[in-house]
């Protein structure tokens, strides 16, 4: 299978093309085996979940497409400082719309969320039931 993209992409896209066939191989390959496992009843997937987290990351990326967009109409000079700038404030912003929409998503059911240790040090007394 990775010849195949292989075949299809080097030629074209040179380490790029082997790079981007190389993914394409795994996910089709993890793809298969996880239809074979659901099939033997092995697993069981819930579907909405994976979906929002998908959704999550499109979103994610789109966000910093248009922040590298407009970092670049801003300051178009390519220096090491600029793309190193560019760089660590994407992660930062990536990050942070991620794991909102994870969360305004309900990927993670409210038992879930409960255990995560920095969700318990964020949530107010009246969402812990105070009542005084």
């Amino acid at each position: 299978m990775k010849l195949f993209f292989n075949y299809l992409l080097v030629p074209s896209l040179d380490i790029k093309g082997a790079a981007i066939a190389t993914v394409l191989a795994f996910m089709i390959i993890t793809l298969l085996n996880i239809a074979l496992l659901m099939k033997k009843k092995l697993i069981m997937i819930e579907w909405k979940p994976l979906v929002m987290t998908l959704f999550s990351v499109g979103i994610m990326y789109v966000v910093i497409k248009f922040y590298h967009t407009g970092f670049e109409w801003i300051y178009p000079f390519s220096q090491r400082w600029t793309e190193t700038m560019k760089a660590m404030s994407s992660v930062f912003i990536g990050g942070t719309v991620y794991i909102v929409l994870v969360f305004r998503t309900n990927v993670y059911s409210e038992k879930e969320k409960e255990n995560l240790p920095v969700i318990k040090k964020w949530r107010t007394k009246k969402d812990r039931g105070y009542k005084g």
